[in-house]
């Protein structure tokens, strides 16, 4: 039944009911349904302007969705409403501001939080990222001069969708990536289209000028209800590696497989024991390689008890009997307390490539390399401009020489279903 008021006639406003809203997005966030969170801690705001708690929320929401310009708003609408309650807000604004670029006025902010943020129980640790990032700032304005001689190119549309790709690799004339193919935002709800919201395993036919036939995506590997990503070679081209997480948007459990290929074809695929991929651990990215010294070697990435923190890089042995031996992590030389991800290893130079968060940084996830075999790694250098850019710069890996390559990155200019730095794409160089 409508109620109308007594003095005009008109509908009375049907009532916002906030607790509802707040559950709801709460519950979106908890479950990474992140586009789904930030529109609903949006109406919540529009509505019940201010709520301090609601603002962090949001601002939370679109750090993870990687809206730089949306998540620097609301950190520091909270620093407004709350300076003491919200004071690790700072970091995070500066955080925002220097994933836009903005190196010279992001730098001060992270020094006046390393000022400021001293009574938290968590503020060793946030002053000592505070100030990687702020020396980070300080080598992005040294490297912003482009280098003539290293030309990045986004590969277009015959690769690269509006949502996200990953783990570009090369055999023969073709480019094998992962891909969520999709033009539209997409929320986890009952009605979610389940092949819609996983990662599969494609290919492409390309040149040797990176010139990819459009309409010629293959399906290489798929599964409805998991994520099939990470593909990758052996030195030799004969095995294929690759990873199968279950899991929607967080909690994800990733196991690594193994298959032949022979002919251009994946064949008997296996998932490999729990030595290497350990009972309710994520193992994933994995790069199968052999050093100068005839070492057969598996590179992954895991979060397993042992490990420094976050995600770490780890390595296997393959014995005389075709085992791997005991993964041993790649120790403080490589793995920092937060995330190392996606290595590649070139035994030509005797070099991994690798990515990470936790080392000074031009962005977020910045590309590294380090000379030597695995577990004798010393030295950490940053590959600078223009492989790294003030976003997300991951999965590097070079073809033959070193000349030519790929890396994924969410920079501007990638093709975005929402915002301009949302979703990875594959970049060759």
């Amino acid at each position: 039944m409508q109620l109308f008021a007594a003095d005009n006639g008109t509908p009375k406003a049907k009532k916002f009911k906030k607790k509802k809203y707040i559950k709801a997005a709460n519950k979106a966030y908890k479950e990474g349904n992140i586009y789904a969170a930030t529109d609903l801690y949006e109406k919540i705001l529009t509505n019940v302007p201010g709520t301090t708690s609601i603002l962090m929320n949001l601002a939370n929401s679109y750090m993870q969705a990687r809206d730089y310009e949306n998540a620097e708003k609301y950190f520091d609408q909270a620093l407004i409403a709350d300076s003491s309650k919200n004071a690790v807000a700072l970091y995070y604004k500066a955080l925002m501001i220097k994933m836009q670029g903005r190196y010279a006025e992001a730098k001060p902010m992270f020094l006046q939080f390393v000022k400021t943020y001293k009574t938290e129980e968590n503020a060793g640790v946030m002053r000592k990222w505070a100030k990687i990032e702020a020396n980070g700032c300080k080598f992005a304005l040294q490297e912003m001069k482009p280098n003539p001689n290293i030309v990045v190119t986004h590969l277009g549309p015959e690769v690269n969708s509006n949502y996200a790709e990953a783990s570009p690799a090369r055999s023969g004339d073709k480019l094998y990536f992962s891909s969520i193919k999709s033009d539209t935002v997409i929320t986890l709800t009952d009605h979610t289209d389940a092949e819609m919201a996983h990662m599969k395993i494609f290919s492409s036919h390309t040149s040797d000028d990176e010139t990819f036939t459009p309409n010629k995506i293959e399906e290489e590997l798929r599964d409805a209800t998991k994520n099939i990503t990470n593909p990758s070679f052996s030195y030799d081209g004969k095995k294929f590696f690759y990873t199968i997480c279950d899991g929607e948007f967080v909690g994800f459990i990733c196991q690594i497989y193994m298959a032949n290929f022979v002919d251009g074809k994946i064949d008997s695929p296996h998932v490999l024991g729990p030595l290497i991929n350990m009972p309710k651990t994520t193992n994933t990215q994995p790069y199968f390689t052999r050093t100068p010294a005839g070492i057969e070697v598996l590179y992954f990435v895991s979060n397993r008890p042992g490990g420094r923190g976050g995600m770490d890089i780890w390595y296997a042995t393959l014995n005389k009997k075709g085992e791997f031996t005991a993964p041993r992590n790649l120790g403080s030389k490589i793995n920092t307390d937060r995330d190392e991800v996606s290595p590649f290893y070139d035994p030509a130079t005797n070099m991994l490539y690798f990515s990470s968060n936790g080392w000074i940084s031009m962005g977020g996830l910045d590309i590294y390399k380090s000379p030597g075999e695995a577990g004798r790694n010393q030295i950490v250098e940053n590959l600078g401009a223009p492989f790294n850019s003030a976003a997300d710069d991951i999965y590097y890996k070079h073809i033959g020489d070193a000349k030519k390559g790929y890396l994924v990155s969410n920079r501007p200019g990638i093709m975005t279903v929402r915002g301009k730095t949302c979703c990875d794409d594959i970049f060759s160089f």
